[in-house]
C-alpha cells in the first residue's frame, strides 16, 4: 500500500494471551506495510514466525545483508534463530550471508535446516531454498534451471533475480558462461529495487570490465552514495577504466598505506579483475609484494604475477617470480610452476617437465601449516592430492596415460576420505579427460 493508505489487521483470543495477540497483531500491520515485489521476503517473514523478537531480528539482519555487512548480518539472524528456531527464512538468510564470510561451510547446514521446516511456505519459496541449497552441494545446474523457473513464473521475484544473477557471477565456469552474462538478471534487480547494493555493486564491476562509461559513472556515484567512504574500490576501478591517472595515483598510496594487508591485497585483485587491466595489475600486485607486507600475501602476489606474466607469454619472467614464491612456501611455489608449465600455449622443454615430475616425487606434500593468505588458507590440506594430481597431468603431457590414469585412480579411492570428496574426485575426472 501507500504510505497514506491505512494498514488494518485483526487478531483474537483470552485476555491472558494479550501479549502473543499483540505481538501477532504487530506482525500482520508489518506485513502489510510491506508492500511491493522488493519487499516480499519481510511480508512472509512477518507471516511465518510466531515471535515479534525473532522477527525484529530478521529484519534488522536483513538490513545489514542489503547494505553489504554480511558478518553483522550473520550475528543478528543467530539471534533471531534463538528466538525461533523453527523461522525457516531466517536460516535461509543465514545461508546466503555465510556465504560471504569466513564462516562458509555453515551454510549448507543453514539451507538444509531452512529446506526441514519450509512445509509452511509456499511452493515458490521452497524452491527458492531449495535452489541455494543446491548451489551449496555443488549442483549448480540445478540451481540454476530452478531460479530461470521462478523467474518465468514471477519475473519480479526479486530474491530470485538476484540470486540467478549472483550464481552467474561467481559460478560462470561451471555454467559455461562469462560473468559479464548476469547483467540483466542484476538490472532486473534494480528496476524492482533501485537502492539494491548487492545489484548495483555488480553492476559497476560489469560496466567497468565493458568500458561503458557513462553508465560507469552513473553507478559509481549511485554506490558511493550508500557505501561510507572512502570507498578506494570503487574509486580505483573506475580511475583504471577511464585512465585517470591522478585518481589512480592516490588510489595506490591509500593502497601503500592500509593497515590490512589481506583488505588491501583484496581491494587491489578486485580492480584489477573487474577492469582486466593487466597494466595496472602488475603495478598493484608489485606494491602487495614488498617486504613490508605479510609474508602470506607477499606469496599471494608473487604467483598472481606469475600467472599474469603466463597468460601474456612471457614464461622466463613468470619463472622469476615463482622462485620469488617459492622463497616464501616452496609446496606452493612448486604446485604452481608444474600447473603454470603445463599450460597449453606454453612450449616447455621434455627435460624441463621431466625434472619436475621428479621434484614431485621426492616431494612428502604433507598437509602441514600454510603461509599462505587467510583468504586461501584452505590450500594447505590440498597439498597430498595436488601432488597425485599434478604427477598425473605431467605423465599425461609427457605421453605416458599409462601412468596418468593410475593418479586419476588413485584419486578417486583417496576421495571418499578426503577433506573435500567432491573436490577431490573432479581432480581424478579432469586427469582422466586430459
Amino acid at each position: 500500500p501507500a504510505r497514506d493508505e491505512p494498514v488494518f489487521a485483526t487478531v483474537q483470543g483470552a485476555p491472558r494471551q494479550l501479549f502473543q495477540l499483540l505481538d501477532e497483531l504487530t506482525a500482520q500491520l508489518i506485513a502489510g506495510r510491506s508492500g511491493g515485489p522488493a519487499a516480499s521476503l519481510t511480508r512472509l517473514a512477518a507471516l511465518t514466525t510466531d515471535s515479534l523478537r525473532a522477527l525484529k531480528a530478521y529484519l534488522e539482519g536483513e538490513r545489514q545483508f542489503r547494505n553489504g555487512q554480511p558478518d553483522s548480518a550473520v550475528q543478528t539472524l543467530d539471534r533471531a534463530i534463538r528466538i525461533d528456531s523453527s523461522f525457516a527464512l531466517a536460516h535461509y538468510r543465514m545461508a546466503t550471508a555465510v556465504m560471504w564470510t569466513n564462516l562458509r561451510p555453515r551454510a549448507s547446514e543453514a539451507a538444509d535446516r531452512a529446506l526441514r521446516l519450509a512445509h509452511r511456505l509456499s511452493d515458490r519459496d521452497r524452491r527458492l531454498i531449495g535452489a541455494i541449497a543446491a548451489s551449496l552441494r555443488g549442483r549448480i545446474p540445478e540451481a540454476e534451471r530452478t531460479y530461470r523457473e521462478i523467474v518465468t513464473r514471477y519475473p519480479d521475484d526479486l530474491e530470485a533475480n538476484y540470486q540467478l544473477g549472483d550464481l552467474i557471477f561467481h559460478r560462470r565456469a561451471i555454467l559455461d558462461r562469462s560473468w559479464l552474462d548476469a547483467r540483466g538478471w542484476f538490472e532486473r534487480v534494480l528496476s524492482i529495487d533501485p537502492r539494491h547494493q548487492g545489484a548495483l555493486y555488480h553492476l559497476v564491476n560489469i560496466a567497468a570490465r565493458e568500458r561503458r562509461a557513462g553508465e560507469l559513472d552513473s553507478l559509481t556515484d549511485r554506490m558511493l552514495e550508500i557505501v561510507p567512504p572512502p570507498a578506494w574500490g570503487l574509486r580505483a576501478q573506475r580511475a583504471i577504466a577511464a585512465g585517470d591517472t591522478a585518481e589512480l595515483t592516490s588510489f595506490m598510496k591509500a593502497l601503500r598505506d592500509y593497515s590490512d594487508d589481506n583488505a588491501a591485497q583484496l581491494t587491489a585483485g578486485w580492480a584489477v579483475f573487474t577492469t582486466g587491466d593487466l597494466v595496472v595489475g602488475r603495478r598493484l600486485w608489485r606494491m602487495m609484494a614488498e617486504p613490508s607486507r605479510s609474508r602470506g600475501v607477499r606469496l599471494l602476489a608473487h604467483l598472481t604475477l606469475a600467472k599474469i606474466e603466463v597468460m601474456t607469454g612471457r614464461w622466463r619472467a613468470a619463472t622469476t617470480e615463482l622462485d620469488a614464491a617459492g622463497g616464501l612456501d616452496p609446496a606452493t611455489a612448486l604446485e604452481h610452476r608444474v600447473l603454470l608449465s603445463l599450460w597449453p600455449l606454453l612450449n616447455v622443454p621434455r627435460a624441463e617437465l621431466s625434472a619436475l615430475r621428479d621434484t614431485l616425487q621426492r616431494w612428502k606434500a604433507d598437509p602441514g601449516p600454510s603461509n599462505e593468505s587467510s583468504l586461501i588458507a584452505e590450500h594447505s590440506p590440498a597439498h597430498p592430492y595436488l601432488r597425485l594430481y599434478l604427477l598425473g597431468l605431467l605423465n599425461a603431457r609427457l605421453d605416458e596415460p599409462a601412468s596418468a590414469l593410475e593418479y586419476a585412480a588413485e584419486l578417486e579411492r583417496r576421495s571418499v576420505g578426503s577433506f573435500a570428496p567432491s573436490f577431490v574426485g573432479d581432480l581424478a575426472r579432469v586427469l582422466r579427460a586430459e
